[in-house]
């Protein structure tokens, strides 16, 4: 089952909707919903009213933020474990390096081979429909975005920095409040700052455990999760 909660501002469950009860649109897609083709990879920010949900197979649901019912399925025909929405598109990354947006109707609309074969874990904007940061497990990538002056289209998605100074794999993260840092850590307990629109490295630090999760609590404090259940305090 891939069942979606929507819970209020106060923490109170509001509905849960199971997305294979939606007949003709969902099932249709995924078949029966038997094996690891339920399985899910991720779940999109809100935008425009609605959620974008990645379930393992290349499954890709759209459903409504309200009232949790699926407004539109497709298959990509590649597994992603992120995704980033572009205006009202959807940026969708696979392990073979490639850049793709789609529509959330299922139309492929540009397709960009600009990294290494990588596991990719997350994107997030360094400038708003110019520059991405890509995560990797191996790498962190920064990305300049060309549009036509014209429509706003995506023509050229170009590389313009590759770190690979984490040590085993990145493993969280996090840009601060006012979007010019970035936080990330590895699995060898190192944290590592930067100016987050190049690759300097500002501040680094150990959290002497292998590092989980980050969060930003404001532009000079980050929270550090690390795998031992330990939560550490930096103050940069």
């Amino acid at each position: 089952r891939v069942v979606l909660h929507l819970f209020g501002a106060e923490g109170c469950l509001l509905r849960s909707r199971d997305l294979f009860e939606d007949e003709g649109c969902c099932c249709s897609i995924v078949g029966d919903g038997k094996g690891s083709v339920r399985r899910t990879l991720f779940m999109s920010r809100w935008k425009e009213g609605c959620y974008a949900v990645g379930l393992q197979g290349g499954v890709l649901v759209v459903v409504d933020a309200q009232t949790l019912q699926v407004k539109n399925s497709f298959k990509t025909g590649y597994s992603s474990r992120t995704c980033l929405w572009d205006g009202p598109h959807l940026i969708l990354p696979s392990d073979s390096g490639r850049m793709v947006w789609w529509t959330t109707a299922g139309k492929k609309l540009h397709d960009f081979k600009v990294i290494s074969s990588d596991y990719v874990v997350r994107l997030d904007w360094s400038r708003s429909g110019s520059a991405l940061w890509v995560f990797c497990f191996s790498s962190l990538n920064y990305l300049e975005v060309t549009r036509d002056s014209d429509s706003g289209e995506v023509s050229m998605v170009t590389p313009a920095h590759v770190i690979c100074s984490h040590d085993i794999a990145c493993c969280g993260a996090s840009f601060s409040p006012s979007g010019h840092r970035l936080a990330s850590g590895d699995l060898g307990g190192n944290v590592w700052v930067r100016e987050g629109n190049s690759a300097l490295t500002t501040s680094k630090c150990s959290a002497g455990a292998s590092v989980r999760c980050l969060a930003w609590i404001s532009d000079h404090s980050i929270l550090v999760g690390c795998l031992d259940g330990s939560v550490l305090l930096w103050e940069d």
